[in-house]
């Protein structure tokens, strides 16, 4: 059993040097009190901070394993076999579930709670990356919550795109601040009068990962839509919710006295450098480079001033979507391709034969389409190309299409790495049509030595976004967008923070740890035996002795952890150059 008591606060997608600029002018007294009483760790997620990227980071948590060992690089999966791909909630074993521990969950994002046979609590409440499905245990939980507090606030009544719009900024804005303060309340209830018994009590404070991503462009003034009316509104709101996520934090610090606190965030937050790169402008780029046409067609008043815009209510994949043209020569009429099937089927009854069927999804329970990401419109073309965008919510993510390993295989393994080098000689040539800077800052090659052994959720070649692009030109393959964001915050920041106020520990700033040290860290201060199946160290020992001086920190100070190659932009730039020069 235990020796102690502690609560656990994730802070998804809090951006702790906000945080520290907010404390400063003296926005945040209960952060800053939080602050003052702990044992302070700024956080690397993974090796070189590439583990942001996979878009799991609260299952590394919840799960306490890194994507090395869990072999789980996305929240999206690819079959070679079929070309179909599908968005899975976690999937992980929390770790809470190996500890002689009574635990107690509430909101905790990318949490298997259905994993945990004596977890008690709710997951999927609330907030837009959840990464789980609604589910309580015991049964009726919710219903009690709810006749309680009523259900959780609707926070994604404009679905993340507020900019255009001012009275929808300042909405927003306010509706996540409500959530915060119901989520507030909640936890005081369920940990303090529902359920008293526990030893480790674990909250997920999700606000902040919305109002980060929607109303950054309040807080940045190089922002692509800083110029806009509803920037100061954004602003306010974003320093209202990071106030009400602050209080929220000493009410339960004044609540629980006893217990030992971990609160945390796993990497920091900037502008989005993802949604539009990723998603839109790198599978068109793909699509030219196979078929030398343009899939994409943006409108016209999208080049004009200094941000691509949408009008107030408009839907952004649904606008994306739209400026879309499929060849008709590549389309196989609904009509034909029914009549196909249903000839097909009929062969197969008439020769007694069973018609193939695809593998089943792994955790197909917790499987869900994506056919909604502009990525997925190239997704019929797949099987044509030699390589191809994947989809994803972070870095951009390209698979070739290989010979041995999908089942339409165009690339001879004998052209593998050559292949690659034509694919990154294209982006290395790519500019932001707004700035003419490169678009890459830098490209990784996942298994360039042995490309049979990428798994379902990786990709050949990956790229980190210099900016945040809305459009690429290219010399050869011309202008790509621009496009309107979608979100005006991403998930490319710094460091993360851990702040650990216990009776035993010694305040202070102990310099760089791991994001994989948080789980293990929990686990020390309960008294408790490691789990065998956890990564990372405890950093409680360190936090025991006098407080170590901050050491200068630098992303590029260690090597990749996965053995791949890696091309950093000083070295991308050089070979750009060169292609264009070409």
């Amino acid at each position: 059993m235990t020796t102690a008591r502690v609560m656990a606060i994730c802070l998804d997608a809090y951006d702790a040097e906000l945080g520290d600029r907010l404390i400063a002018e003296g926005r945040l007294p209960g952060l800053a009190r939080l602050k003052a009483q702990s044992a302070r760790f700024a956080l690397e997620h993974g090796s070189r901070g590439l583990a942001r990227h996979t878009g799991l980071a609260w299952e590394h948590f919840s799960s306490g394993r890194t994507p090395e060992t869990a072999g789980k690089w996305s929240a999206i999966s690819f079959d070679p076999n079929t070309f179909r791909v599908w968005q899975s909630h976690a999937t992980e074993r929390p770790f809470f579930a190996d500890l002689d521990a009574r635990c107690v969950v509430f909101d905790a994002p990318y949490f298997n709670l259905e994993d945990m046979s004596a977890g008690r609590g709710v997951v999927g409440w609330g907030g837009h990356d959840i990464g789980s499905s609604r589910h309580a245990k015991p049964d009726g939980l919710i219903a009690e919550m709810q006749s309680r507090f009523g259900p959780a606030v609707d926070v994604q009544t404009f679905d993340r795109l507020v900019y255009p719009s001012v009275e929808h900024t300042r909405e927003i804005g306010e509706l996540i601040c409500r959530s915060v303060r119901q989520r507030g309340e909640i936890a005081e209830w369920l940990f303090g009068e529902r359920f008293t018994d526990w030893d480790v009590a674990l909250l997920g404070f999700t606000e902040p990962h919305d109002a980060l991503e929607i109303l950054f462009h309040g807080m940045d003034s190089d922002h692509h839509a800083a110029h806009l009316p509803s920037a100061p509104v954004a602003r306010e709101g974003l320093i209202a919710v990071y106030e009400a996520v602050s209080a929220e934090i000493e009410r339960l610090m004044d609540r629980f006295p006893d217990a030992s606190f971990a609160i945390f965030t796993m990497h920091g937050m900037g502008q989005n450098d993802f949604d539009l790169a990723t998603t839109l402008l790198l599978p068109e780029l793909m699509y030219r480079m196979s078929f030398g046409e343009t899939l994409f067609h943006g409108r016209p008043r999208w080049r004009e001033g200094p941000s691509p815009l949408l009008g107030p209510g408009e839907s952004w994949n649904e606008a994306v979507i739209g400026a879309m043209r499929h060849p008709i020569r590549k389309e196989i009429p609904r009509r034909l391709r029914r009549g196909a099937n249903r000839i097909y089927e009929l062969g197969m009854r008439a020769l007694a034969l069973p018609r193939a069927r695809p593998a089943p999804i792994p955790h197909a329970e917790k499987a869900f389409g994506v056919d909604w990401m502009p990525a997925y419109q190239y997704h019929r073309y797949w099987p044509q190309m030699d390589a191809f965008g994947m989809l994803g919510y972070a870095d951009g993510r390209i698979r070739i299409n290989l010979e041995g390993r999908e089942r339409h295989g165009r690339v001879p393994r004998e052209q593998y790495l050559e292949t690659l080098r034509k694919i990154e000689e294209t982006l290395l040539a790519c500019v932001d049509t707004k700035t003419g800077q490169p678009v890459v800052s830098e490209l990784t090659r996942t298994a360039p030595d042995d490309p049979m052994s990428i798994g379902e959720t990786q990709a050949d070649l990956c790229v980190l976004w210099n900016g945040s692009p809305v459009g690429f030109r290219h010399p050869v393959l011309g202008e790509i967008g621009p496009a309107p964001l979608w979100r005006t915050g991403g998930h490319s920041g710094g460091h993360g923070a851990l702040y650990l106020r216990a009776a035993d520990l010694v305040p202070g700033d102990y310099g760089v740890r791991s994001s994989f040290d948080v789980a293990p860290t929990i686990v020390d201060l309960l008294g408790l035996p490691r789990p065998d199946r956890m990564d990372g160290d405890s950093v409680v020992a360190a936090a025991k002795a006098q407080p170590a001086v901050a050491r200068p920190f630098s992303r590029r100070t260690r090597q990749a952890e996965s053995g791949a190659t890696i091309l950093p932009f000083q070295a991308a730039r050089g070979l750009g150059q060169r292609q264009a020069k070409r």
